[in-house]
């Protein structure tokens, strides 16, 4: 049975002409120079990403290609490195459905 919803975590990072959006669990990443492009951008690639597996490699968790430690980290230390990096957004949460193929930013 597939998982009715699958949680990723994405960081976001803005530069000086674009921002850049990382999912932490499928190490996808999209760039784009205003925040509704980010968000279609990511919503597409992770669409397609998920349907090169099957339902029975989502349930058993093939899908995950965890983002390098340093990303990881910047996500769980968020609150005391704000003010340290260039991350100017909290980490943001979406969950993948993989019935519908729609990823839903939280």
């Amino acid at each position: 049975m597939i998982t009715p919803g699958i949680p990723l975590r994405m960081i976001v990072f803005k530069g000086r002409n674009e921002w850049t959006m990382i999912c932490l669990e499928t190490y996808i990443a999209v760039q784009a120079s205003v925040w509704e492009d980010l968000e279609t951008k990511m919503r597409d690639a992770t669409q397609l990403y998920f349907q090169s597996f099957s339902a029975e490699a989502i349930e058993q968790g093939e899908y995950i290609r965890m983002a390098p430690l340093s990303y990881r980290l910047l996500w769980s230390f968020r609150s005391g490195f704000l003010g340290l990096t260039k991350l100017i957004s909290g980490p943001l949460r979406a969950t993948y459905d993989p019935l519908h193929a729609r990823l839903q930013f939280a």
